[in-house]
């Protein structure tokens, strides 16, 4: 087993993780059997890591296991978990399921001055600096007007 020790996960937005399904193939190659295989939650940790710091990510949905639910899952022990947003949407400017949108942060996305220094970089994927406004914007984005 893997062990885990104090690792940061934080100001990630997390969207849209462990939704697929299966296949029972034809002889044919058809999918005759579509079915729910479940999937792993957008943020957890395994029972043999500790120590590890959950903050000010947001998750929006994210399914864990067979259960349309939007939640971590988070096992092990010691860990901080604080600051998340959980079951919120981000408010991209163009969210694409398959990639090539926009996901700068809209005006009303309450991302925006909820995110945290801790182990933050200096700028965003754009080289804007961080923070702008009142504070660190969870993402890959800071907010612009």
């Amino acid at each position: 087993a893997c062990i885990n020790r104090n690792s940061v996960v934080a100001d990630n937005v997390v969207m849209h993780n462990g939704w697929h399904t299966g296949c029972t193939p034809s002889y044919h190659g058809r999918c005759v059997n579509e079915h729910d295989a479940g999937g792993g939650c957008g943020i957890m940790s395994s029972a043999t890591s500790s120590g590890a710091r959950f903050v000010n990510n947001l998750s929006f949905g994210n399914r864990c296991g067979h259960a349309a639910k939007d939640t971590f899952s988070i096992a092990g022990q010691e860990h901080t978990v604080s600051g998340n947003l959980i079951g919120v949407d981000p408010r991209f400017v163009k969210y694409l399921a398959g990639g090539g949108g926009d996901y700068h942060l809209r005006a009303d996305s309450p991302a925006i001055d909820r995110g945290t220094s801790l182990d933050a970089p200096n700028a965003d994927f754009d080289g804007v600096r961080r923070p702008r406004g009142g504070g660190y914007d969870i993402g890959a984005y800071e907010f612009v007007k």
